[in-house]
């Protein structure tokens, strides 16, 4: 075998290229808000298939330092969860949130089981609420509260998430 014919070493073999999944022309998304120590994050999570694909953060005014970290973030995490592989989209924003989660940082808020450590603890405090959330969401029973509509509003609109759905019609799960 000639040094033309030998193959190349293994530095040198090209590594396949990583695959993401092609943005769908319609997404549907939930959005969130989330105090940190920086101000108040707005996290939009998108779905496709009951699977999050997409995530988007704000945080503090365009052009910041802030804003462009949050947006790096976001990337980061949007690709992962698009990419290829053999973990679920869940399991990656599992895995995602477990890593966040924790972080400190000069500035703290809270107390208890309110802490936020961090910016970035936040974060995966949100992103840990909105998993159990969707995976509340998955078994849980629906049923109809013996109240008028009128007596349902004046009990459920004490909370922002619950008197929204009441509003958009949509089922209450418990």
């Amino acid at each position: 075998m000639t040094s033309e014919e030998a193959e190349p070493s293994p530095s040198h073999q090209e590594s396949p290229a990583v695959e993401v999944y092609p943005v769908p022309a319609t997404v549907n998304g939930h959005t969130f808000r989330k105090e940190t120590p920086a101000g108040t994050a707005r996290v939009v999570i998108n779905e496709v298939d009951g699977n999050p694909f997409e995530v988007f953060m704000l945080l503090g005014r365009a052009g910041s330092e802030v804003q462009s970290f949050m947006e790096s973030l976001g990337r980061v995490i949007s690709l992962y969860l698009r990419s290829h592989g053999d973990l679920t989209p869940r399991r990656r924003l599992e895995l995602v949130a477990e890593q966040l989660k924790g972080i400190g940082g000069a500035n703290q808020m809270g107390f208890g089981s309110g802490r936020v450590l961090s910016v970035v603890d936040a974060i995966g405090q949100l992103l840990e609420g909105y998993l159990n959330e969707a995976s509340h969401n998955e078994v849980a029973a629906t049923f109809t509260l013996p109240l008028r509509s009128s007596q349902m509003a004046q009990y459920l609109c004490w909370c922002p998430p619950l008197c929204q759905r009441f509003r958009l019609g949509l089922a209450l799960k418990w």
